[in-house]
């Protein structure tokens, strides 16, 4: 439903947690995800909100964007995201104008 909205953009597959029997922060999950894309870790930048969703993805081997929404309070712990944006926007932004 939500991909008819972006006006003709074609992922190359849609996915979720539950078709690859795995949770995030599992590698499991970051493996699936990398193994239908077709992907390496290194080749990704992996963007969440979720602190251990960032976390999981570091400990994977992935660079990453924290979107720390405005509502959220807290630092990120114990690990250091490659970027940190308020959205996507601001991410685009930043990754654009390096």
């Amino acid at each position: 439903m939500m991909i008819d909205k972006l006006g003709g953009f074609q992922p190359d597959f849609i996915g979720s947690m539950q078709m690859s029997r795995s949770c995030k922060p599992s590698p499991r999950a970051y493996n699936w995800v990398l193994d239908k894309a077709d992907l390496n870790s290194k080749d990704v930048l992996y963007c969440a909100s979720p602190q251990w969703d960032v976390q999981g993805a570091i400990a994977y081997g992935m660079k990453t964007a924290w979107l720390k929404r405005t509502y959220i309070k807290e630092d990120i712990e114990g690990v250091k995201p490659h970027y940190i944006a308020k959205d996507l926007n601001e991410l685009t932004e930043i990754i654009f104008n390096k």
